[in-house]
């Protein structure tokens, strides 16, 4: 696998991962992945899906204070743009 595809999800994880996350259940698409947990593709007609869910970061975490959660979205947004531009 070629360095700029070494974090790409899977076409079914890429929309499977945050299928509950949408209207209609339907969600995001995973387009990166840092980890290196292998997923596994739900099989036959009542397979279940692992459902994501969104919970906001409070005030009084670390990352709620001092602007840190801003700069983290900042740094993956920009990150995600560099990425598809070398695409």
């Amino acid at each position: 696998m070629e360095p700029s595809q070494a974090h790409e999800a899977p076409r079914v994880e890429g929309y499977l991962y945050y299928a509950s996350l949408g209207p209609s259940g339907c969600g995001l698409k995973l387009i990166y992945r840092m980890s290196n947990d292998k997923f596994i593709e739900p099989q036959g007609p009542r397979a279940y899906k692992c459902l994501m869910k969104l919970f906001p970061v409070p005030e009084d975490h670390k990352l709620g204070q001092d602007g840190h959660w801003d700069c983290i979205r900042n740094q993956v947004h920009s990150h995600l743009n560099v990425q598809h531009s070398v695409n």
